[in-house]
């Protein structure tokens, strides 16, 4: 299915993303739900797309698959993780976040 989107409503998008790019990142311990509920009509665009991404579920797994000999020995594995390798993958993600 293709959307066709008029130049209006690309420019409106584009100025609401410039807006909320601008806007100060809230602290880890809020709710980005509520912030989106609360600042829903200040870009509503951007807004409907993230009630949508939002809400995804954290995992699609089946929980059957959770507990498989698979998923056993990647945990294994996963804990066998070098120091240093650990250390890394943890600067890199607590930088992202920033």
């Amino acid at each position: 299915m293709s959307v066709v989107v008029g130049d209006t409503q690309l420019h409106a998008a584009r100025c609401q993303l410039d807006a909320y790019i601008s806007e100060p990142v809230i602290p880890p311990t809020e709710c980005p739900l509520s912030w989106w509920t609360t600042n829903r009509h200040r870009y509503p665009l951007l807004a409907d797309v993230a009630r949508r991404l939002l809400v995804i579920p954290a995992t699609a797994v089946p929980t059957r698959r959770l507990y498989t000999e698979e998923c056993e020995l990647m945990m294994y594995r996963r804990s066998n993780v070098a120091r240093d390798s650990a250390e890394l993958v943890l600067f890199i993600m607590e930088n992202l976040t920033e």
